[in-house]
């Protein structure tokens, strides 16, 4: 009995099938990535602006904010990319910097409402410290969300709470959606348009209605931002405040006082005083005497 004929197998047919099976390998391993859209809000300009899920993003100098002024509640600083929040916890996570007065717990009760427009927002404060040449001024904020917690040192972040403590999600930048797409928000800013570290670069307006209805035991507010992409940071620390009622602004200067009055004007009423009195002594006759 005679072998089987061998039945030869073209060579570029076995790559073919070789190329394909090890797309779908690759494919199966990979998973499957989001689609998104990309938004810009472009405050590299003076006095631009821009929205993303009711909440308003403003480019501001409103000088002076530096420490002292502001009550910064959280400092973050790293290169090229960094990311923190706001907690009473320690150690602090990420680059989250100054483990003092400067990274603490932010009381909801504290915050001051601020009416635009008809509608009642929250207001935060950016200051960004970049470095001053053309090149380098430029900084991308590609995260920001606000969650309320219930105790004033939450730890642990998961990128969508807290491993020690119950929160809930306020507000999320990149909560939108396009069709069946998540928008991708970044806020690029300009670090020359300010006048240098300390004085503030944008200001930031949340709804207050997004913090309302909410379990009566969250009470903390915590502020995670993070920065770098595409415009990365490379110089030093980002520092968030909450508008009080009273920071953001310098105390006013105490009122004027009486201005005082030439002194000519001086010299000419006591003479003139001093003539009145002399008429007035002696228009003034003795009784005769009887």
């Amino acid at each position: 009995m005679s072998p089987a004929p061998v039945r030869l197998v073209p060579r570029r047919s076995l790559v073919v099938k070789a190329v394909a099976l090890t797309a779908a390998l690759i494919a199966f391993a990979t998973p499957a990535k989001a689609a998104f859209v990309s938004q810009t809000i472009d405050l590299t300009t003076a006095n631009s602006s821009g929205t993303s899920q009711g909440a308003i993003f403003q480019q501001a100098d409103p000088r002076p904010t530096g420490t002292g002024y502001i009550d910064p509640f959280v400092r973050i600083q790293a290169s090229p990319t960094e990311a923190g929040y706001n907690t009473d916890a320690r150690p602090v996570e990420f680059q989250t910097k100054d483990q003092n007065q400067w990274t603490h717990s932010l009381t909801l009760s504290s915050l001051q409402v601020v009416s635009m427009n008809g509608t009642n927002y929250y207001k935060f404060a950016l200051d960004i410290n970049e470095q001053g040449s053309p090149s380098g001024s430029l900084l991308s904020m590609d995260d920001f969300r606000i969650y309320l917690g219930d105790r004033p040192d939450l730890t642990g972040y998961t990128g969508t709470g807290f491993s020690n403590g119950a929160s809930t999600l306020v507000y999320n930048i990149d909560a939108g959606t396009q069709g069946s797409k998540t928008v991708d928000v970044t806020v690029n800013m300009n670090y020359r348009l300010g006048s240098g570290s300390g004085s503030g670069d944008m200001f930031v307006y949340v709804p207050v209605a997004y913090f309302q209805g909410k379990a009566p035991n969250l009470q903390y507010v915590y502020l995670y931002s993070s920065f770098g992409n595409p415009y990365y940071s490379d110089a030093g620390f980002e520092e968030w405040s909450a508008f009080t009622g009273t920071n953001l602004v310098p105390p006013p200067p105490p009122p004027p006082g009486p201005v005082p009055a030439p002194a000519g004007l001086l010299l000419g009423l006591i003479a003139l005083g001093g003539l009145g009195a002399r008429r007035g002594f002696r228009g003034t006759a003795a009784a005769p005497q009887v």
